[in-house]
């Protein structure tokens, strides 16, 4: 009996293998990507995609954007789905790839319940990711993150070290970005709303607290910055305006992203 099980259980995997080569497309592989990237309200272009033994996946280069803007790339990915998955009626898609001279792995579940992923950054540079090019000033750090989400929703915790960013200044803003060597703290992702629930930039001279909610490219939320001994008088004086108490300054942030920065 266990003889003919474990006979069956071969056939079985042979046969899906063979439907993996041959009857599925290449082509259905990256429309049905682009479908689950679009659905998150992202486009991704797949490059150099191939199959690989055992329900595997091999792409050169994947480019996520977002409303037409460069969000990140991601190289040399190798994804593989695990075939007892199939049999339970389910897609378990595991993954791992270069990013920006770090590492991203994670994993996908497509059920009955419903889409849900998770992932992990390891030692990526902020500064050759799209979505920090496209910012006004230049930032660079190492970025690691962890998060899990769940059709649209979930919550995401990262942590930036050796931070080197240039100080943020508009008509109507200063924020003193210079003075902060990490960042670090978590998002709640709801839908198209972003909510920052604590965002902490840390330095020898002041520790300073974001908080808000981003949601269609516009932003409301508060950054309460607070000096320690030694912090430039120069800068003091620039805050004057945002001072709430003694040793507390609250920068009150309103309006469209590209406004604020």
């Amino acid at each position: 009996m266990v003889k003919r099980i474990i006979i069956l259980l071969v056939v079985v995997f042979c046969l899906i293998i063979g439907v993996w080569y041959v009857g599925i497309p290449d082509g259905w592989l990256v429309e049905t990507a682009e479908r689950l990237f679009s659905d998150a309200g992202f486009s991704v272009e797949l490059v150099g995609l191939g199959k690989t033994p055992l329900l595997g996946l091999r792409v050169k280069e994947v480019r996520v954007k977002r409303r037409g803007y460069e969000v990140l790339i991601i190289n040399d990915l190798n994804a593989r789905l695990d075939p007892v998955s199939l049999l339970l009626l389910k897609g378990d898609l595991s993954f791992d790839g270069e990013l920006s001279d770090g590492r991203l792995t994670g994993r996908v579940l497509l059920s009955r319940e419903g889409l849900s992923s998770s992932f992990e950054v390891r030692s990526a540079r902020i500064e050759g990711l799209g979505a920090v090019k496209t910012l006004p000033i230049k930032a660079g750090g190492v970025l690691t993150m962890n998060g899990e989400v769940r059709d649209g929703n979930g919550r995401v915790y990262l942590e930036i070290d050796d931070l080197v960013a240039e100080n943020l200044i508009t008509d109507t803003l200063y924020v003193p970005l210079r003075l902060f060597e990490r960042l670090k703290g978590s998002l709640t992702l709801k839908g198209e709303e972003v909510r920052i629930d604590a965002l902490s930039l840390e330095g020898e001279l002041a520790y300073s607290r974001l908080k808000g909610r981003l949601s269609g490219g516009y932003f409301e939320g508060t950054l309460e910055i607070m000096p320690e001994p030694g912090f430039p008088e120069g800068i003091l004086k620039v805050l004057q305006p945002y001072r709430k108490t003694p040793g507390y300054y609250v920068i009150p942030l309103k309006g469209r992203m590209k406004e604020i920065l």
